[in-house]
């Protein structure tokens, strides 16, 4: 049996990609083992977004050498390389790919076929996690000028509400407790099949009545609304969690981002959003070090953080992707400096879902247990629980007596 290593690195379409992946090979005598293991074949599925991304993708790659694994490049940064004129890495396959992964499957196929069947044990059924990544959506219609997506996942596609359902019945059936909606700009769900929208993939979803809640693992600024906010404050199979990829809270920076929206708009949503939705956890993107960012322009984030009380930040260095506009801007931003200001927002992050998490002592919160992690499991709005007893399936409620730093530290009802 062909063993393989599927590592994956970035966003959760990303990891849904890699989920599906497994799927196709699920009746192919595929085995698939943990990172680090010994391995005939490396898949990373890699991530292109930022610098560190690439690193984090080459140094699995060259952990897969050393020990002695075929490397396959797979995902967008092997996208970025095939499509660019960077140089590429030495003794490594690379299969580019992201909305269509059908070159990768095709070829673990026929590596796996051409085992001696005669001697491969039946596959075990692939077994689902307990909250699976469902990717609705891929691609972007955007050109923000420090991003590489679009041109390695192109145009925004949707995924078709019918698919979608039938992944999420899939799910329920195999017994999945929460289902996280997944996708490059979820907001633009529906533009290309006929003026629906996220809302009517919402509806649909909740509609079904599957017994398990639903997360939005991000979404654009402009896909902010309303009735976004209703369905999140007033369905219970809805997650009150929103992560938005604000990157700057400097109206000029955004300007030269080319990122569309306006920053008093953005941050009168985002206090809409906390004063509608129950126990909201607000994430955000930031970038830092953006070029020509001034320390006016970096406090002016810090204090849009403040104003909106996001509890959770993603915070990363402005890194050039070549090929994109921002790469051939001047006026760089010293890593030093960069790394001060990552550094600031990242405590100012820490001590804020500290504090989100303090607030939630002496109150009933319901969970889900995380597959692989012994008693721990994951609150409605997305933080970190840790509690007694055995491992249980679906949906349940725990007490939360205390904290450790932003996890809940809860106790089990009776």
């Amino acid at each position: 049996m062909l063993k393989v290593a599927l590592i994956t690195t970035g966003c959760r379409t990303n990891q849904a990609d890699s989920s599906a992946i497994r799927a196709a090979l699920k009746e192919i005598p595929v085995q698939f083992v943990a990172q680090g293991t010994q391995a005939d074949v490396v898949v990373v599925n890699a991530c292109t977004l930022t610098a560190d991304a690439d690193r984090t993708a080459k140094k699995a790659i060259n952990l897969a050498a050393r020990q002695g694994a075929k490397p396959i490049l797979a995902g967008c940064l092997a996208t970025r390389l095939v499509n660019s004129n960077e140089a590429t890495l030495d003794d490594v396959l690379i299969v580019p790919g992201t909305t269509d992964r059908n070159q990768l499957i095709s070829l673990l196929k026929q590596l796996a076929l051409g085992q001696r069947l005669q001697d491969v044990e039946k596959t075990k059924p692939l077994e689902l996690r307990t909250r699976p990544n469902i990717k609705v959506q891929d691609g972007c219609n955007h050109s923000c000028a420090y991003c590489i997506v679009p041109s390695v996942r192109g145009p925004a596609k949707s995924v078709a509400v019918d698919q979608v359902k039938a992944a999420v019945l899939e799910a329920a059936g195999l017994g999945a407790a929460e289902v996280v909606l997944t996708g490059i700009d979820l907001a633009s769900w529906g533009q290309d099949l006929g003026g629906n929208t996220v809302f009517d993939l919402l509806d649909a979803l909740l509609g079904l009545n599957t017994g398990m809640r639903f997360r939005i693992s991000s979404i654009e600024p402009h896909g902010l609304d309303e009735g976004l906010f209703q369905r999140l404050a007033g369905h219970k199979d809805m997650c009150p969690f929103l992560h938005v990829p604000v990157q700057s809270g400097s109206q000029r920076i955004l300007d030269l981002m080319n990122r569309d929206g306006n920053v008093e708009k953005l941050e009168q949503m985002l206090r809409l959003a906390k004063q509608q939705i129950p126990g909201l956890s607000l994430g955000l993107d930031l970038i830092c070090g953006f070029p020509g960012e001034s320390e006016d322009d970096f406090e002016q984030t810090v204090a849009f953080v403040n104003a909106v009380q996001a509890d959770n930040l993603h915070v990363f260095p402005f890194s050039k992707r070549p090929g994109t506009l921002a790469a051939s801007m001047p006026d760089d931003v010293p890593n030093a400096i960069k790394a001060q200001r990552v550094a600031k927002l990242r405590t100012m992050a820490k001590q804020a879902r500290e504090k989100a998490a303090a607030s939630m002592i002496g109150t009933h919160v319901e969970v889900v247990d995380i597959k692989g992690r012994n008693q721990t499991s994951i609150s409605k709005n997305g933080f970190t629980v840790v509690r007694p007893g055995p491992r249980r399936q679906g949906r349940f409620n725990v007490f939360i007596e205390g904290v450790d730093g932003s996890t809940l530290v809860a106790q089990e009802l009776k």
